[in-house]
């Protein structure tokens, strides 16, 4: 099954910015966790979404190249693999104007039962919607 990836646009603004004058790197782990929340409301089905939930296991975060100010970069997301309880989530991040990777990340997600704040089994309806068949 291939991965269906959820993609969107940001532009960097000043609140993005360091000391050194490109994106700070909490930025970039704080649009890892944006673009993931999204592409899971939107894809996932409502009864799923409304008993389930994911919590972060680790991240894996590297840094290609720096973004600027006023730099559009096309975030694009997708499940690389998953296991019983388990899903690696990739996030790739490009400058649009010359298609180049400044940052690429990994995150292991845990499935959890929101109500028993326990792991649960990832089932079918979960994954479906996101791999084309």
């Amino acid at each position: 099954m291939n991965p269906i990836p959820y993609t969107k646009k940001i532009k960097v603004t000043q609140t993005h910015i360091d000391t050194l004058n490109h994106v700070n790197n909490l930025t970039y782990m704080a649009w890892v966790m944006e673009i993931a929340e999204e592409h899971w409301k939107s894809t996932a089905l409502q009864q799923v979404i409304a008993n389930f939930a994911w919590v972060v296991l680790e991240h894996h975060m590297y840094y290609k190249s720096p973004a600027f100010l006023n730099d559009e970069l096309e975030l694009s997301t997708w499940i690389k693999d998953y296991g019983k309880f388990k899903s690696i989530r990739a996030v790739e991040m490009k400058r649009v104007s010359d298609q180049k990777v400044v940052a690429y990340s990994e995150t292991n997600w845990c499935f959890i039962d929101q109500k028993k704040q326990k792991p649960a089994v990832i089932f079918d309806e979960v994954v479906n919607p996101f791999f084309e068949k």
